[in-house]
């Protein structure tokens, strides 16, 4: 099972595995080219259009309808969901916004919901309240960017560390960027450390499950990493066989005919190359047709939508599949024929060719 340390950044959890009891952790590292990618991969993230360097502003959102600065509209959130009405200058999915409109994320969640011109309305949701966070491809902090100073590398920084876990897991409270949030983890055990001299107790949390959104780049990027999953579970000693991976497709449409299918997705795909999400993940694909081809989108006739997931599941080897069934744009009658014919014509074929350890008829 991968594990996380609290307090140590950028431990990659497919890395680190924690024996049964208490024993010895051992990460797995070509410390130097490992650290030179991700590096070099976290200066590009933070080098894009709504990557962390773009964040502009930070609002918690009030129980009445109020202004936040630098946005229109007036913004309100509940228990349950937060809310704005706006008058068209904001937009949602390309369309603008006229009245009010709502959405919801779950704790430590996030969406990118709205935009203001290219200005992102981030809404995230932390410690039981909602919040607004204002990304703007044009901040400062961005256009002066010219890398991350660091230290040289230092080999004497790979210790042995030993783990003790709980004898349950506790749930622990822990500081964050912001003085006026803190959050809450799940502890499972003790991380034993010596540095330069002294000795150091850090909590550790298990590492999250492998589930591959895959939803921007082609399918043999995605592949890499769950062959290297497989391969670091196989290297502590447990069977690949038994590593579950889930898989997530972004997008349903699904018509009679091919043809059908690809020109009502059409403008579908053109407001989504528009998209927050395309562009701080930069989309690799330039038209429709190869988004489709080498994308994850489900789009064609239930025959065509039955063979690509059939190739991705070859190249995955996955049991557990999101699929995206809400298009944003997609009229709703559309929407619903859609995810009836994928319900009635595809899903039976995929549950009879590709069973699920983990998830069964109840």
């Amino acid at each position: 099972m991968p594990v996380e340390f609290l307090g140590i950044a950028g431990t990659n959890p497919a890395r680190a595995e924690l024996p049964k009891g208490p024993g010895l952790v051992t990460v797995v590292s070509d410390l130097e080219p490992d650290w030179q990618t991700w590096h070099a991969a976290r200066e590009q993230d933070l080098d894009t259009d709504y990557g962390w360097l773009t964040v502009v502003a930070f609002d918690w959102l009030p129980p009445a309808p109020g202004l936040i600065s630098g946005l229109p509209g007036k913004w309100w959130a509940d228990n349950q969901q937060a809310s704005v009405t706006a008058d068209g200058e904001l937009t949602l999915g390309g369309e603008p916004v006229h009245g009010e409109t709502s959405a919801s994320v779950p704790e430590a969640g996030s969406l990118s919901w709205l935009l203001y011109g290219d200005r992102l309305a981030e809404l995230v949701r932390r410690g039981g309240r909602y919040a607004v966070r204002q990304r703007d491809p044009r901040a400062s902090t961005r256009r002066g960017f010219s890398g991350v100073p660091t230290y040289p590398l230092n080999p004497d920084w790979v210790v042995k560390a030993y783990y003790t876990p709980y004898p349950e897991p506790e749930r622990v409270e822990v500081s964050t960027a912001r003085d006026d949030l803190r959050q809450h983890v799940t502890a499972v055990g003790t991380v034993h450390l010596a540095l330069g001299g002294s000795a150091y107790e850090l909590a550790a949390r298990w590492g999250d499950p492998l589930f591959s959104a895959n939803g921007f780049h082609p399918l043999e990027k995605y592949a890499g990493l769950i062959r290297h999953y497989r391969e670091r579970w196989k290297a502590y000693g447990r069977d690949p066989a038994n590593a579950v991976v889930g898989a997530g497709f972004n997008g349903l449409y699904v018509k009679k005919t091919s043809q059908e299918a690809v020109e009502g997705y059409r403008p579908i795909f053109d407001a989504f190359m528009d998209s927050p999400g395309a562009r701080h993940n930069q989309l690799p694909f330039q038209t429709l047709e190869e988004f489709l081809e080498g994308g994850s989108v489900l789009v064609g006739s239930p025959e065509q939508v039955i063979d690509k997931f059939g190739r991705y599941q070859e190249a995955f080897g996955h049991e557990l599949s999101g699929v995206s069934l809400e298009v944003a744009g997609l009229p709703e009658d559309e929407n619903r024929a859609s995810v009836e014919t994928f319900v009635t014509e595809v899903m039976p074929a995929l549950r009879t060719s590709y069973p699920s350890r983990v998830w069964t008829e109840a």
